[in-house]
């Protein structure tokens, strides 16, 4: 390997060598949601009220500029620009979304009713076209002195004429809405539920809720997520994800619950000591782990991860179908590194026959474990060729869960490798070329961030074979995973 220094004298670590396993990842992530602001102040406030439900909050406000990997979207439309036409970016916006698969859609109306709410929200709509929409606004704001009672807006201490106190009006125009006043909030979010459930099956689709706190705020929000995803005992049928528009100046965001792909830490053990042992043992006794060998990494099938977190239930998908285009390792190990020769003979391809059951890579217990480990442990290597090998083969099948695991939607907050041949492979496997030093996550124990190829940016901690005490390893793994 080589030090240097990246652009802006950024140390790195370099190394030159043909990558033994090169598949782009081109899936697209989707956001959760979306929420469409008339400018930029507003797609900002919302986007921090999602990165407080949760939500990797991305501001955007050109179509298809979004990273890939985010939760969340907050859309500047920049409908209040001079000349600007609401009702057709609206309908942009809306319809280029829910093609992009966004499932939840909420249009960002100003604290104080300023710009043309009604032209935009037709413009949702109609972006939705052919879908049977419920509309549900929420157009109070209490941390901002923005409260609605009786359907009215008020501003303690903040003059508004008098137009502007009519959220009603000023949202829907002059179609039917349906008041959700402070005494059916009083009653909890099931109520509220169940009423506009009813309603909505009566024939309505308009709903405007009052709101002067934000404990009122928290029971909109929960009766928002109960409608999109009902517990089995519910007496009302789902909104659905495609089905239930909001409205509102982003106070409540902070409250909702959006599906969020699920996270889990990597942990790749090749090099056979005591100490790596004991590691595994204690990361096994502290965190929720699935322990694979190499062989069973390759054979394995994950599950459909993309399934909300646990106070979102979710039905149940076809977990039997294997991710396509997935090569089988290599039956050749091929030189790591230019100016390293390979070792010699051939390199066995992994046992099993590749049609494991669809449960392969779930946790004890059931369920996507928090901690997937890769480890070689168990093998026995002759000399430095077989040991390099068994590292190559380590890597390789980290390689498969990495990719499986994120076609099928779930995301790695990061790798522990243990051992220095096993990390130099796994960066050749994964065609990484440098790496950013961030910090010392323990003692020889750094953390960077891959710098190029297509894991950019996932976090890597890499550690030693005799490195550490007993909990090294499991506190290097809670800290990847944010102390879960």
């Amino acid at each position: 390997m080589r030090a240097g220094l990246a652009p802006g004298g950024r140390p790195v670590v370099g190394w030159r060598g043909r990558s033994t396993y090169r598949r782009a990842v081109t899936q697209q992530a989707r956001p959760a949601v979306a929420v469409l602001a008339d400018d930029l102040t507003g797609a900002h406030a919302s986007a921090a009220r999602l990165r407080a439900a949760g939500c990797r909050a991305v501001v955007t406000w050109r179509l298809g500029a979004a990273p890939e990997d985010t939760d969340a979207l907050a859309v500047d439309m920049r409908t209040r620009d001079y000349g600007a036409d609401p009702y057709a970016r609206a309908r942009r916006w809306a319809g280029h979304l829910r093609a992009a698969g966004v499932a939840r859609i909420e249009l960002r109306i100003d604290s104080t009713l300023r710009g043309d709410p009604g032209a935009e929200l037709r413009g949702v709509l109609d972006g939705l076209a052919g879908e049977d929409v419920t509309v549900l606004a929420v157009p109070a704001f209490p941390g901002a002195g923005r409260l609605v009672r009786g359907g009215r807006l008020e501003t303690p201490g903040l003059e508004l004429p008098e137009e502007r106190r009519d959220p009603g009006r000023l949202i829907f125009g002059t179609a039917a809405v349906r008041p959700i006043g402070l005494g059916l909030i009083a009653e909890g979010p099931e109520a509220i539920a169940a009423e506009i459930a009813a309603r909505r099956g009566a024939g309505s689709r308009f709903f405007l809720a009052d709101a002067d706190s934000e404990a009122h705020l928290r029971v909109l929000a929960t009766a928002a997520d109960l409608l999109e995803h009902p517990p089995t005992s519910a007496p009302w049928g789902p909104a659905g994800p495609g089905r239930l528009v909001t409205v509102s100046p982003g106070a409540w965001l902070a409250y909702r619950r959006f599906p969020q792909p699920r996270t889990y830490a990597l942990v790749v053990l090749s090099s056979r000591t005591e100490t790596n042992r004991t590691q595994l043992d204690r990361l096994a006794k502290d965190h929720n782990c699935l322990i694979l060998s190499a062989d069973e990494a390759f054979t394995g099938h994950l599950p459909t991860l993309n399934t909300p977190t646990d106070h979102i239930p979710a039905p149940a998908d076809d977990l039997s179908a294997s991710p396509d285009g997935l090569p089988a390792p290599p039956n050749h190990l091929p030189a790591p590194a230019d100016d390293l020769p390979a070792p010699a003979g051939d390199l066995p391809a992994p046992a099993g026959d590749h049609s494991a059951p669809a449960d392969q890579y779930s946790a004890p217990g059931g369920g996507f474990p928090a901690v997937v480990v890769v480890e070689t442990l168990s093998r026995r290597t002759r000399d430095g060729a077989e040991a390099w090998a068994q590292s190559t083969i380590a890597a390789q099948a980290a390689a498969r869960v990495l990719e499986t695991a994120f076609a099928a939607g779930a995301r790695c907050s990061g790798i522990v490798c243990g051992g220095g041949q096993t990390a130099s492979a796994l960066m050749d496997v994964l065609d990484a070329e440098w790496l950013e030093t961030e910090a010392e996550a323990a003692p020889l124990c750094p953390r960077s961030h891959l710098g190029s190829g297509p894991y950019a940016g996932l976090p890597l901690i890499t550690k030693g074979g005799l490195v550490g005490t007993e909990t090294t390893l499991s506190q290097l793994v809670t800290e990847l995973i944010g102390g879960n």
